[in-house]
Parts: structure tokens; sequence; C-alpha cells
């Protein structure tokens, strides 16, 4: 298989509107994507909806009782989710430390929240989720890997889930890497196998590292 032409989406010089994700570019490429009935697979390596939950009165950010991690923010189940031990609680209303109502900020993205940006910019199109917290039981994820299949889902955002190989879309056009989320040498493998035309389109806020330079002028191979 052929690695598919890559082009990295610099986004120092994006527009970005408050608390959102999705730039103007990558708008513009999903949009395309979708006119021309073509699917787009967004990869991102955080489950849930947001990495931290901090007070906006206080500063502090909710972890958990047990070890020293951050608790995920998990908006479909409802949930504050530690994902190192698996502890959780109940997405309080109120800070646990001042007491403040209405001050507890999701800070930072998600699969669900990227989701839920795709829904909002797109509203006609069809999103879906897959991670490994986003099913419930086989059945369940069987359904979805149909769904993809069938090109019943026109924007798929996940985690490296994405990569198994039972997982196969139906029209697939653009997709999407989060360049700082450690997508690396055994999943540059693994795009090959998806499709050889496919647009490939890495995001990056930090100064793109030498190897990715000499990789996207074809000097070497790929590894982000």
């Amino acid at each position: 298989a052929v690695l598919p032409d890559i082009e990295v989406l610099d986004l120092r010089t994006q527009t970005l509107s408050k608390d959102t994700f999705i730039s103007s570019g990558l708008k513009e490429e999903i949009a395309i994507r979708l006119e021309d009935s073509q699917q787009s697979l967004l990869f991102l390596n955080r489950r849930g909806y947001a990495p931290i939950t901090i007070c906006q009165a206080c500063g502090f950010q909710i972890g958990c009782k047990l070890c020293d991690a951050r608790l995920v923010q998990h908006r479909i189940r409802q949930k504050l989710i530690c994902h190192q031990c698996g502890d959780s609680i109940e997405i309080p209303t109120s800070c646990p430390n001042c007491g403040s109502l209405g001050s507890l900020k999701a800070v930072g993205p998600g699969v669900e929240k990227i989701a839920e940006e795709c829904q909002a910019l797109f509203p006609n199109a069809r999103v879906g989720i897959l991670s490994s917290d986003s099913v419930e039981n086989v059945s369940q994820l069987q359904e979805k890997f149909s769904r993809f299949v069938s090109g019943e889902i026109d924007i798929i955002i996940g985690t490296h889930a994405l990569l198994s190989d039972r997982v196969k879309v139906a029209n697939l056009g653009l997709v999407i890497i989060d360049e700082e989320q450690h997508f690396g040498v055994g999943h540059k493998e693994k795009l090959k196998k998806l499709k050889n035309n496919v647009h490939v389109l890495t995001l990056t806020a930090t100064p793109i590292p030498r190897t990715l330079q000499l990789a996207l002028s074809g000097a070497r191979d790929l590894s982000i």
C-alpha cells in the first residue's frame, strides 16, 4: 500500500472561535468531503468530553480521591471518570472546593467535545464516536462497525480504536490527525491500509520537527 498524501495544518495560523477546537481550515476540508458525499475520520486520542474540569472562581481542578490523576469529564455518561484507576463520580453542580455554583468549566477537547462541535457546524451531517468507552457491549460495537461500512456516518470521531482492522468505511475522503496526541509509527502503517487516494491532514500547534519536515518532503518514512 502507498502512504497517502499528507498535508500539515499549522493551528497557529488558523481562526478559532472561543471555546472551540475546529479551525476554519479544518471546517472547510470537512465541508468539501460532505459536499462530495465522502466520509471524514478525525483521530483524537482523548476519550470523553474534556480532560480537565476547573472552577473558574477558585482555580480548583477536580481530581481523583483514590490517586493523583485529574478526573475526565464524560458528558454522555454524566460522570467524571479517572482514566488511571477507574473511579468515578457524578458531575457536580458546584465546586467541591469553594462551593461556587455554575463555576465549573470543561477544559480541553475530548472526542465527545469534537463530535458536539461537528454536529453544531454541520447540523445535517451524521456524526459518530468510536472509543473504548463509547459502547456498552459487543452488540453496540458491531452496530457502529456496520454503520461505518454502509456509509451511514459522515463524520467519524474516535481514538486509536478507529485503527482496528474491524473498522471499515464506505467512501473515505479525509483523515484528520491531531499530531499532538502521539500518532506514531504503528498508526502510520494502519493509514496505508485505509485507502490509497485519501487526503490526510495532520494538525499541529507546535513547530514542526525536522523528522516530520523530511517525511512530508518524501525524504524518509513518516513518523509523527
